[in-house]
């Protein structure tokens, strides 16, 4: 299944060959809000957008709120309201939280999936996390399988 360690920053830290196989946007060096409202990729990969750029930003929220006096969490705020609109609606709203859920996205090779995404905080680790998806028994499960050919 795709893996990914990402730090407090949504900075992808890790990621598997079926994460990359996935979607640019797990490569490490990576980060999730930025590749999600400014690539233009992002549009054409997440079926609902609005809801995945939702879902980021509400996740980034939440561990700004325990970093306001961190420099670089500063930067990136400022950094994402200064190149992306969608940003600054969403950040206004103030929804705080990771939700798991399905993620339906669109892959150039192997079409539509509907994965399962859960995040595992990595304790003792200053905000580190693992996010995994999942399809156990669905046509994006064999998708997955496809993916790992590649």
């Amino acid at each position: 299944m795709p893996a990914i360690v990402a730090n407090r920053y949504q900075d992808v830290l890790a990621s598997n060959a079926i994460a990359r196989a996935l979607s640019p946007a797990y490569a490490p060096g990576q980060n999730f809000p930025r590749w999600r409202l400014v690539d233009p990729a992002a549009k054409d990969f997440f079926v609902d957008w609005d809801e995945a750029t939702d879902i980021a930003v509400s996740g980034l929220r939440e561990v700004a709120g325990s970093a306001s006096d961190d420099p670089r969490m500063r930067e990136l705020i400022d950094e994402l309201s200064a190149s992306s609109d969608r940003f600054g609606e969403l950040w206004e709203r103030a929804e705080v939280g990771y939700r798991a859920g399905i993620m339906h996205v669109r892959h150039p090779v192997v079409g539509e999936l509907h994965l399962h995404r859960n995040r595992l905080s990595v304790p003792n680790s200053g905000g580190q996390h693992l996010i995994v998806f999942y399809a156990p028994g669905t046509p994006s499960e064999e998708a997955l399988r496809q993916l790992r050919c590649l």
